[in-house]
């Protein structure tokens, strides 16, 4: 877009602005193609690793300030506070993350459950395509079979 723009600006043709915005819009569009199950699976399972990580950072570091204000409680009051008031919005962080981590696991399980649905209603389809073509009589058949 930012190209675009500088062409317009110093005199580029505007039929090659024009087809290269084209370009960047079906760019965007193939960005923007909903994903298949198994690799919405995966960006879940590699967000959720990624925020377990930040987790774990997220409560050593909380362990570190509140090491910090007890060993500037005694000393150094305004330094207390401040590792107090980090300690504090470390926590903050850490509740976000967790609730986070609960939205993805709960998306994780909708999806898991929608490729199983998916899965069954195929299964069914087939059988009933099955039993249709085993059941597939005229009535010539009918009347032969019987006799």
């Amino acid at each position: 877009m930012c190209i675009w723009i500088l062409r317009r600006l110093f005199g580029k043709e505007k039929g090659s602005a024009a087809k290269e915005s084209q370009t960047e819009n079906r760019a965007t569009s193939t960005k923007n193609a909903a994903p298949t199950t198994q690799r919405a699976l995966e960006n879940l399972e590699e967000t959720e690793r990624m925020l377990l990580k930040k987790q774990d950072y997220l409560e050593r570091k909380i362990k570190e300030e509140q090491e910090t204000a007890r060993s500037y409680a005694t000393t150094n009051k305004v330094l207390a506070l401040q590792a107090l008031d980090r300690k504090k919005k470390f926590e903050s962080q850490l509740a976000r993350n967790v609730g986070v981590l609960k939205n993805i696991a709960s998306q994780r399980n909708a999806l898991e459950n929608a490729f199983e649905d998916a899965a069954v209603l195929e299964a069914m389809g087939q059988a009933s395509k099955a039993l249709h073509s085993a059941h597939k009589m005229d009535i010539d058949q009918v009347t032969s079979i019987s006799q």
